[in-house]
Protein backbone atom coordinates (compact mmCIF):
# COMPACT_ATOMS: atom_id res chain seq x y z
CA UNK A 1 0.00 0.00 0.00
CA UNK A 2 1.24 3.47 -0.88
CA UNK A 3 1.57 6.00 1.96
CA UNK A 4 -0.97 8.08 0.05
CA UNK A 5 -3.56 5.31 0.45
CA UNK A 6 -3.23 4.99 4.22
CA UNK A 7 -6.12 5.85 6.44
CA UNK A 8 -6.99 5.76 10.08
CA UNK A 9 -10.45 4.27 10.50
CA UNK A 10 -12.47 2.96 13.38
CA UNK A 11 -16.14 2.42 14.23
CA UNK A 12 -17.60 3.10 17.65
CA UNK A 13 -21.01 2.31 19.06
CA UNK A 14 -21.83 5.20 21.36
CA UNK A 15 -24.48 5.31 24.10
CA UNK A 16 -26.38 8.34 22.82
CA UNK A 17 -28.90 9.43 20.22
CA UNK A 18 -27.46 10.45 16.87
CA UNK A 19 -28.47 14.10 17.40
CA UNK A 20 -26.43 14.27 20.62
CA UNK A 21 -23.36 12.65 19.01
CA UNK A 22 -23.71 15.02 16.04
CA UNK A 23 -23.90 18.08 18.30
CA UNK A 24 -20.83 17.20 20.33
CA UNK A 25 -18.72 17.11 17.15
CA UNK A 26 -20.23 20.02 15.25
CA UNK A 27 -20.57 22.81 17.84
CA UNK A 28 -18.25 24.78 20.10
CA UNK A 29 -20.33 23.81 23.10
CA UNK A 30 -20.12 20.15 22.14
CA UNK A 31 -16.39 19.80 21.49
CA UNK A 32 -15.60 21.68 24.70
CA UNK A 33 -17.13 18.78 26.62
CA UNK A 34 -14.64 16.16 25.44
CA UNK A 35 -12.09 17.46 22.90
CA UNK A 36 -10.65 20.76 24.11
CA UNK A 37 -11.77 23.68 26.24
CA UNK A 38 -11.15 26.17 23.40
CA UNK A 39 -12.50 26.12 19.86
CA UNK A 40 -13.94 28.11 16.97
CA UNK A 41 -16.46 26.07 14.99
CA UNK A 42 -18.60 27.56 12.27
CA UNK A 43 -21.86 26.27 10.92
CA UNK A 44 -21.35 25.78 7.17
CA UNK A 45 -18.78 24.33 4.75
CA UNK A 46 -15.92 26.82 4.41
CA UNK A 47 -16.33 28.00 8.01
CA UNK A 48 -13.61 27.35 10.62
CA UNK A 49 -13.20 24.04 12.40
CA UNK A 50 -10.50 25.10 14.81
CA UNK A 51 -9.79 23.34 18.07
CA UNK A 52 -7.08 24.86 20.28
CA UNK A 53 -4.89 22.87 22.61
CA UNK A 54 -2.13 25.34 23.54
CA UNK A 55 -3.61 28.79 24.12
CA UNK A 56 -0.25 30.08 25.44
CA UNK A 57 1.43 29.35 22.10
CA UNK A 58 1.69 32.02 19.39
CA UNK A 59 -1.19 32.25 16.90
CA UNK A 60 -0.84 29.57 14.23
CA UNK A 61 0.63 27.10 16.72
CA UNK A 62 -2.30 26.66 19.11
CA UNK A 63 -4.12 23.78 17.46
CA UNK A 64 -6.09 23.18 14.30
CA UNK A 65 -5.91 26.76 13.05
CA UNK A 66 -6.88 27.31 9.41
CA UNK A 67 -8.86 24.06 9.35
CA UNK A 68 -12.30 24.24 7.77
CA UNK A 69 -15.61 22.44 7.60
CA UNK A 70 -15.60 20.68 4.23
CA UNK A 71 -18.91 18.83 4.17
CA UNK A 72 -22.00 18.80 6.34
CA UNK A 73 -24.92 16.42 5.92
CA UNK A 74 -26.85 16.83 9.19
CA UNK A 75 -26.95 13.70 11.31
CA UNK A 76 -25.17 11.70 8.56
CA UNK A 77 -21.71 13.01 7.63
CA UNK A 78 -19.39 15.76 8.84
CA UNK A 79 -15.99 16.33 7.22
CA UNK A 80 -13.25 18.80 8.11
CA UNK A 81 -9.66 19.55 7.22
CA UNK A 82 -7.04 18.83 9.85
CA UNK A 83 -3.40 19.71 10.34
CA UNK A 84 -0.39 18.12 11.97
CA UNK A 85 0.87 19.34 15.34
CA UNK A 86 3.30 22.30 15.30
CA UNK A 87 6.37 20.18 16.04
CA UNK A 88 5.93 18.53 12.61
CA UNK A 89 6.74 21.74 10.76
CA UNK A 90 7.34 20.16 7.33
CA UNK A 91 3.78 18.84 7.14
CA UNK A 92 1.90 21.24 9.44
CA UNK A 93 0.43 23.31 6.62
CA UNK A 94 -0.43 20.33 4.38
CA UNK A 95 -3.85 19.45 5.67
CA UNK A 96 -5.45 16.04 5.90
CA UNK A 97 -9.17 15.21 5.97
CA UNK A 98 -11.28 13.78 8.80
CA UNK A 99 -14.68 12.34 7.94
CA UNK A 100 -17.21 11.42 10.61
CA UNK A 101 -20.13 9.20 9.64
CA UNK A 102 -23.14 8.96 11.93
CA UNK A 103 -25.67 6.12 11.92
CA UNK A 104 -28.57 5.92 14.32
CA UNK A 105 -28.87 2.38 15.66
CA UNK A 106 -31.82 3.19 17.93
CA UNK A 107 -32.98 6.12 20.06
CA UNK A 108 -30.10 5.67 22.53
CA UNK A 109 -27.29 4.34 20.35
CA UNK A 110 -25.22 5.67 17.45
CA UNK A 111 -22.55 4.15 15.28
CA UNK A 112 -19.79 6.69 14.65
CA UNK A 113 -17.14 5.98 12.03
CA UNK A 114 -14.02 8.15 12.00
CA UNK A 115 -11.91 8.09 8.82
CA UNK A 116 -8.73 10.19 8.63
CA UNK A 117 -7.10 10.37 5.17
CA UNK A 118 -4.78 12.53 3.09
CA UNK A 119 -1.39 11.35 4.30
CA UNK A 120 1.80 12.06 2.40
CA UNK A 121 5.12 10.30 2.19
CA UNK A 122 8.18 10.82 4.38
CA UNK A 123 9.35 10.74 7.97
CA UNK A 124 7.19 13.60 9.25
CA UNK A 125 4.10 12.17 7.54
CA UNK A 126 4.82 8.84 9.26
CA UNK A 127 5.14 10.68 12.57
CA UNK A 128 1.87 12.55 11.98
CA UNK A 129 0.08 9.30 11.16
CA UNK A 130 1.36 7.67 14.38
CA UNK A 131 0.55 10.78 16.38
CA UNK A 132 -3.08 10.79 15.23
CA UNK A 133 -3.48 7.04 15.52
CA UNK A 134 -2.73 7.53 19.21
CA UNK A 135 -4.62 10.82 19.61
CA UNK A 136 -7.88 9.71 17.99
CA UNK A 137 -8.06 6.16 19.33
CA UNK A 138 -6.44 6.47 22.76
CA UNK A 139 -7.41 10.00 23.80
CA UNK A 140 -10.17 11.79 21.85
CA UNK A 141 -12.62 8.96 21.17
CA UNK A 142 -12.29 7.42 24.65
CA UNK A 143 -13.03 10.90 26.10
CA UNK A 144 -16.08 11.11 23.85
CA UNK A 145 -17.29 7.72 25.07
CA UNK A 146 -16.82 8.80 28.69
CA UNK A 147 -18.67 12.06 28.14
CA UNK A 148 -21.60 10.34 26.42
CA UNK A 149 -21.70 7.82 29.28
CA UNK A 150 -22.03 10.69 31.78
CA UNK A 151 -18.51 10.18 33.13
CA UNK A 152 -15.81 12.83 33.48
CA UNK A 153 -13.96 12.77 30.12
CA UNK A 154 -10.96 14.63 31.53
CA UNK A 155 -10.13 12.05 34.23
Amino acid sequence: MSPYDRKLQREYTLPAAVARVWNVWTTDEGVRNFFSQNSLIGTEPGDPYEIYFMMDAPPGLRGSERCKILRKEPLKCFTFSWNAPPHLDQVRNQQTVVELRFESLNEDSTRLTLIHTGWGEGEQWDQAYSYFENAWFNIVLPRLEKYLSDQDPWS
